[in-house]
């Protein structure tokens, strides 16, 4: 509206400066030519007017839209300021959640494994407990072995050699019965090309473990404190007594070895008394045990026997 005065009087005071200026008319024209000069100022003055508000609106126009454009970019850039404001606190709280989960994932770990261990020690715990329970009222079995007379003789297939009877006493120091007792015994020659005596013993013994109660007609029992006699005859072949003794150059090592398995009525577990002897003979005055010498023509007639201290192993 300012701007519209103004532009009014700038308009106004050159066309009064004009009619002060003008000539003035002769005397006989003077109203006819008054009236029209004035009806000229008056329409000039009038389109003058017309255009100074035309020329106001569309400076307002210009102004209001100016404020326009310099409010939505405003609102535009308090916009993007927030979203990145937002943006930002999302991507903290993405953290912290991140944070939270795996402290919760690690306190789940920790309480499983806890847990987990908690459980092995109950088991354990109960495992010993079952396991005193079952030393306390299962059969313990002691072995004591012997060994018969050399026979020689022939096998069915024809093969020269040497029998041999072990005789085992068995006796039960237990609280309850041995059920399907099995006695099992094997007599082998050792060198430097074949295993020990232990291991001889712990593979032949680990095999009848799992032959134990299937099928076994000759199975018996023994009752606590109560003693059982067993016997099983061994082979000895001709052909691997000349074998060992050119190994060793001038004597035999035979082995006796074996084992008593048997079953606990209250549990399916095998148990088994192991043991392993070494053959041995006598001097000339019988006297001190000496290793077995096939050389000798009356080997077989001197003393045969299982040399002690033997390896008995019960579990």
């Amino acid at each position: 509206m300012k701007a519209l005065i103004l532009l009014f009087v700038v308009l106004a005071i050159p066309n009064s400066q004009a009619q002060k200026n003008a000539p003035a008319p002769p005397a006989t024209q003077q109203p006819q030519a008054t009236a029209a000069s004035e009806n000229s100022a008056i329409a000039a003055q009038l389109e003058k007017i017309a255009q100074a508000q035309q020329a106001s609106i569309a400076i307002q126009q210009a102004e209001r839209e100016a404020q326009k454009n310099d409010d939505h970019d405003k609102r535009d850039l308090a916009a993007q300021e927030a979203m990145a404001g937002w943006a930002m606190w999302s991507v903290l709280i993405v953290f912290i959640g991140t944070g939270l989960s795996a402290v919760g994932l690690w306190q789940l770990i920790r309480s499983l494994r806890l847990t987990r261990d908690a459980t092995v020690a109950a088991q354990s715990a109960v495992q010993v407990a079952r396991d005193t329970n079952e030393a306390q009222v299962r059969p313990w079995i002691s072995v004591s072995c012997s060994l018969g007379e050399p026979k020689r003789e022939k096998t069915q297939a024809g093969t020269d050699g040497i029998f041999f009877n072990v005789t085992c006493k068995a006796k039960n120091h237990g609280r309850s019965p041995a059920i399907n007792v099995a006695f099992r015994v094997e007599l082998s020659l050792c060198s430097q090309s074949t295993p020990v005596a232990h291991e001889l013993m712990t593979r032949y013994c680990d095999k009848e473990r799992s032959k134990t109660g299937q099928n076994d007609v000759h199975a018996q029992t023994i009752f606590p404190d109560e003693e059982s006699i067993h016997s099983c005859h061994v082979f000895l072949s001709d052909t691997a007594i000349d074998e060992n003794f050119k190994a060793l150059g001038w004597y035999i090592s035979p082995v006796v070895y074996g084992c008593l398995s048997y079953k606990s009525p209250y549990t399916n577990r095998v148990h088994q008394t192991r043991f392993s002897y070494i053959v041995s003979s006598f001097d000339a005055e019988k006297k001190y045990p000496v290793v077995i010498r096939p050389d000798q023509p009356d080997w077989l007639s001197a003393p045969i026997f299982l040399a002690k201290p033997a390896t008995i192993i019960c579990d």
